[in-house]
């Protein structure tokens, strides 16, 4: 039997959610929390390339994005990627 959960639509597929999506976790896109994970994932890169996945509305992949040579993000809500 499929979880009920399974059978409604994701939220993050509606484009208004999307559009609202970043005022609603504003704290998330401070500098002091999004530098230490940019750097991380930089320095795991090194020379090569990196991938994102659920890059949502670019949070972590767009400052990524000015340090790593290729930079490929995967989301399945094409909403979300409108906004990114």
């Amino acid at each position: 039997m499929t979880p009920e959960y399974l059978t409604r639509p994701d939220e993050h597929l509606d484009p208004a959610v999307a559009k609202a999506y970043d005022r609603g976790v504003a704290d998330r896109f401070r500098p002091e929390v999004v530098q230490p994970v940019v750097d991380t994932l930089a320095e795991l890169a090194g020379d090569g390339a990196a991938v994102e996945f659920a890059v949502g509305t670019g949070r972590i992949a767009l400052p990524l994005s000015q340090r790593v040579t290729h930079l490929y993000g995967i989301d399945f809500s094409e909403a979300m990627l409108a906004e990114l």
